[in-house]
């Protein structure tokens, strides 16, 4: 096995199709001489294993018959990175060239939670712009780095001690992997039991997809997050362990 890495990058995929190429290649091509790993937690449909298998052969490649949201599917990569720094990065978006170096310089402040900005790859689009600005607008790029409340779940990085000392994503009964806390004394490190930092201009998110996809883009999202456009019931359906190589 390579020599342990400083950065794992954890990606929790449901039937991205071929967005998950422009994804893995954009952390391919990072400019980084910084050793790191890149762990795919898969429970799709739609064949993107072989995909990954074939051109990425260096991706961890976890996959699961039955479907996997955010959370628990980020909890089952977390019990296998071996990186002290972890990253988390949306099946869908691209990493800016610089994501990796951008990540590890910030974490060598103290602060435990650390998450960056969201762009429009999408800005052609007028719905695209509408379902960006819905869901993003509080991560744009733009603004100077500092503390914030909250960071958003397609890009956001946490030292390795933050799980040990708040606990993980809410599991398989959560739709979502993104920020949570539950009660009143346990916090989860989505919603950063510590104060955030947020590190602007490190990432570029969204698929880039002409505008007549750009409708299907957003409800493939709805969808990945576990909700139709309705917001009727969600069907939460997770397993354990891995389905054999």
């Amino acid at each position: 096995m390579p020599d342990k890495p400083q950065l794992s990058v954890i990606i929790a995929s449901y039937n991205p199709g071929k967005l998950i190429e422009s994804c893995l290649e954009s952390l391919k091509n990072q400019n980084t001489n910084q050793p790191l790993e890149i762990i795919v937690v898969d429970s799709s449909k739609d064949g993107v294993s072989n995909l990954i298998k074939k051109a990425f052969p260096d991706v961890r490649l976890y996959q699961f018959s039955k479907r996997k949201f955010c959370g628990d599917a980020r909890n089952f990569g977390l019990s296998v990175a071996r990186g002290e720094i972890i990253a988390f990065i949306d099946a869908d978006c691209t990493a800016d060239p610089n994501w990796v170096n951008q990540i590890l310089r910030a974490h060598q402040f103290p602060t435990l939670a650390i998450g960056g900005a969201i762009a429009n790859g999408n800005p052609d689009s007028i719905i695209g712009w509408a379902a960006y600005l819905c869901e993003f607008s509080q991560w744009m790029p733009g603004r100077l780095p500092g503390m914030i409340a909250d960071i958003a779940g397609a890009n956001m990085s946490y030292k390795r001690e933050t799980f040990e000392k708040h606990g993980l994503f809410l599991g398989p009964d959560c739709q979502y992997g993104g920020p949570y806390a539950q009660g009143n004394e346990r916090k989860f490190p989505g919603h950063c039991a510590q104060k955030c930092l947020s590190r602007p201009d490190s990432f570029k998110g969204i698929p880039v997809q002409e505008e007549q996809n750009s409708r299907e883009t957003y409800c493939h999202r709805l969808a990945h997050e576990g909700k139709d456009e309705e917001e009727q019931a969600r069907e939460v359906v997770a397993s354990s362990r891995p389905d054999p190589a």
